[in-house]
């Protein structure tokens, strides 16, 4: 009996100790805490954007929001596989010719602002983007129409109305302070714009000078990084400007139960604490956006360390209760983790469409030495310097392109890596080896 009292009472002090321990392990840790200080970020800080409302089309796209008539999603859907509903995309066209011309005037812009977010300290949580719908519908219905203009002979017409969907998708990428939604929208508009460009020159009777000539124009929007850099700079402004507003939340819920001490609880929270320490928390934000950056700049293939590195910083690392209560910056590192998050499918996003840029590209060059040579070329070096200015590169590995005259096909060797030879389907999106058909 003396023994099971001995033990009932051992573990009564082993749990009030340990109770001891939970409750005052906060306080002895806060007292030996110190945020580190800010990070230099010169390097991450956007300048304000300046654009004058004539040239900004973001002020035509806005017009769009409630602008679109019909529902196109099916139509561009079947179109994109080959099935043409003649009359029903007639209608469509038809019914959204005001929409069309608003979305030709805004291509004509020199730059896409948005003006809630034209300056790094309005990147928010409450800011107010534009609505992105109807830019998408519109994008989609101008390449029902330059398919159907080049179906109707007027494939000159056609192209031109490819160029004006790619200058929009290129405006909204490239904003001087862009935001994820709309850069993402701008991606999608301009990969619409280079599949309407591949269904055309299966079909075109252009000739080879022309072709040539329109390719050159292609080349402009080739994938340019820097529109990427300054989204990652942007995101960084956006996690800075959520780390003080929950800083400042924090000090004012603690300074409505003690409002006299404010100012020093003020200075706790910024200099001190154990779980929260806002400085370091910008400091992983910091070197979150300077990795993707770097990485703007890789194959997609090549880049491993998403999923595990940037997490390695963030919440996976203190997900454990037990971990998280002694870790110092805790919080933070959750905080970080919800903030920025792993982004490689930004980064194969990237790589995708700069693969639907080249494929494009690729296949103008060999529909027109075709048309000179009366034959497909036997390796794509053959096409340069007449047909492209360079050799077409596949942006998942940084090697060229890969292509084969027997099977009639370009492809890349996609976000694995792995040269298969091509794969088969009729979605490239889903496909190993991303690849396109040549089609004469």
């Amino acid at each position: 009996m003396r023994k099971v009292l001995k033990i009932f009472c051992l573990v009564v002090i082993g749990c009030v100790a340990l109770a001891v321990v939970i409750i005052f392990i906060p306080s002895v840790l806060n007292l030996f805490s110190h945020d580190t200080a800010l990070p230099d970020d010169r390097d991450l800080v956007l300048s304000k954007a300046v654009v004058p409302d004539a040239e900004n089309s973001y002020f035509d796209l806005l017009k769009l929001k409630d602008g679109i008539k019909g529902k196109e999603l099916d139509l561009f859907n079947d179109a994109l596989q080959g099935k043409w509903r003649e009359e029903e995309i007639k209608e469509i066209i038809a019914q959204n010719k005001e929409a069309l011309a608003i979305f030709d005037v805004a291509a004509n812009k020199s730059q896409f602002q948005d003006p809630a977010i034209d300056e790094p300290s309005k990147i928010l949580p409450e800011a107010k983007f534009l609505p992105l719908g109807g830019v998408r519908s519109a994008g989609r219905i101008a390449f029902l129409r330059a398919l159907y203009d080049a179906r109707h002979g007027q494939e000159r017409e056609a192209l031109k109305e490819v160029l004006n969907i790619l200058k929009v998708g290129q405006q909204l990428q490239n904003a001087p302070i862009p935001n994820f939604p709309e850069y993402l929208v701008g991606r999608a508009v301009e990969n619409i714009g280079f599949e309407a460009a591949q269904r055309i020159v299966s079909m075109t009777k252009l000739p080879s000078a022309f072709l040539v000539s329109f390719n050159k124009q292609l080349e402009s929007f080739s994938a340019s990084q820097e529109g990427l850099k300054r989204l990652f700079r942007s995101n960084y402004s956006a996690e800075v400007n959520n780390i003080d507003q929950i800083t400042q939340g924090i000090i004012v819920s603690l300074s409505e139960e003690m409002p006299e001490n404010k100012n020093f609880i003020a200075q706790r929270i910024k200099e001190r604490g154990f779980y929260f320490q806002p400085n370091a928390t910008k400091v992983l934000s910091a070197n979150n956006a300077r990795k993707q950056i770097q990485d703007t700049e890789m194959p997609c293939a090549l880049i491993k360390y998403n999923e595990e590195s940037v997490s390695s910083n963030s919440f996976l690392h203190v997900l454990r209760v037990a971990k998280l209560y002694v870790t110092p910056n805790a919080i933070g590192k959750l905080l970080d983790g919800v903030l920025h998050g792993p982004l490689t499918s930004v980064q194969n996003n990237r790589c995708e469409g700069e693969l639907l840029a080249v494929s494009t590209r690729t296949l103008f060059a060999l529909r027109a030495y075709k048309l000179d040579k009366q034959n497909l070329p036997e390796m794509l070096t053959m096409l340069v310097p007449k047909y492209l200015s360079a050799i077409p590169m596949d942006p998942f590995d940084g090697n060229m392109l890969r292509y084969s005259r027997e099977k009639k096909i370009i492809y890349s060797v996609g976000r694995e890596g792995r040269d298969l030879g091509g794969s088969s389907g009729s979605d490239w999106h889903t496909m190993t080896n991303p690849t396109f058909s040549i089609p004469f």
